[in-house]
């Protein structure tokens, strides 16, 4: 007999998230004879299209009751006491939808911690759903010990270590396109949303701190989807092409390649749930520089260069040294955190689980 797992699939609708990929990645590598997925609400091709105004969500967020309310209108069922429920999305349903076993994945709190970076009825909903979700939930699937060190410290009162399970997150395989073109031969990369939490401005004025000769032979290419689009503006502001451009997002396979053809790669995001950039970058063969913040510490250790958050002069002196620098991560190195990170091995981990549930 299997296990009967009911999953909050609400983030399987477009357009697709960082948490839709990770619910997807989870589903399609379950073994399917021990556990039958159900999916809350069900899964219609109409469902997965659909998307609601951000306005119409930020209204509703506001109102008293108003998860329970969307749980029930959307036809949640209680669930029976054989039955295992998994929200993979910080939040389980409330009163009267309760599961009798329930597993939650918080993604990360800078919602909590840096909340002039998060969207602020988002923020509020979330720290009034969150505690009740802590106190009910059977296990507390979290991606980082950092993540789980800030959940105790913010919310102790409704949570014991003991209801804390670490699986990392998988990481995506960048592809390259050989045959490509090699306009971005030894250059600066960095990618990823872009947003003031990303602080690509930091990089772009320690990029024009660099000796001439320097940016001329390693221009500074950021990629990436404008979140915040008054900051992005801010950074082609900032930018002096040739020496540093802003470039539309990517798709895979092209971002695989200005990876693979980099000099460096710097992430200096400020702060993070998990920390994609390095670790896809790194496996990908290019060296890393990164801002020392703690996920990042734990996922890499001393495999990069680190500057200090937010400081110039720090990036300045690390751009120095990569740049100056002809070492590679060794094939052996890439391998191992490639293992480490497989999306079939954090899979297997929630898998087993899901099972001694």
């Amino acid at each position: 007999m299997s296990l009967q797992l009911i999953v909050d699939c609400s983030v399987l609708r477009s357009p697709a998230s960082g948490v839709g990929i990770y619910v997807n990645e989870i589903l399609r590598r379950l073994h399917r004879d021990k556990i039958d997925v159900v999916a809350r609400p069900k899964l219609t091709a109409s469902r997965q299209s659909e998307s609601s105004p951000s306005s119409l969500v930020s209204f509703v967020r506001q109102l008293p009751g108003a998860y329970r309310l969307r749980n029930l209108a959307l036809g949640w069922p209680p669930l029976k006491k054989d039955e295992l429920f998994w929200a993979p999305n910080f939040l389980l349903p409330g009163w009267p939808l309760v599961p009798p076993r329930g597993v939650v994945t918080i993604q990360d709190l800078i919602f909590v911690d840096h909340p002039t970076w998060a969207d602020p009825v988002r923020s509020r909903f979330f720290l009034r759903q969150l505690p009740s979700t802590l106190t009910t939930a059977t296990r507390v699937i979290i991606t980082t010990q950092a993540t789980g060190a800030a959940l105790l410290r913010h919310f102790k009162s409704h949570l014991s270590a003991e209801k804390l399970v670490c699986i990392p997150l998988g990481i995506r395989t960048l592809a390259t396109n050989t045959g490509s073109e090699n306009s971005h031969e030894e250059a600066v990369v960095a990618y990823g949303n872009l947003e003031p939490r990303k602080d690509f401005l930091t990089l772009i004025k320690a990029h024009q701190n660099l000796l001439p000769a320097l940016r001329r032979r390693h221009p500074l290419v950021i990629t990436g989807y404008p979140l915040d689009r008054s900051y992005a503006r801010r950074l082609v502001a900032a930018c002096d092409p040739p020496h540093a451009r802003i470039e539309n997002r990517l798709h895979d396979e092209a971002l695989g390649s200005l990876v693979h053809r980099s000099k460096v790669v710097v992430a200096p995001s400020l702060a993070e749930g998990f920390g994609l950039v390095p670790l896809e970058a790194y496996v990908a063969g290019a060296p890393v520089i990164a801002a020392d913040i703690a996920v990042t510490r734990e996922l890499l250790g001393d495999l990069i260069r680190y500057f200090n958050p937010g400081d110039i002069s720090s990036l300045v002196a690390a751009l120095t040294d990569a740049l100056g620098d002809r070492a590679r991560p060794s094939a052996d190195e890439r391998n191992k955190i490639a293992e480490k990170f497989s999306w079939e091995k954090t899979a297997a981990a929630h898998e087993k689980l899901f099972l001694s549930l």
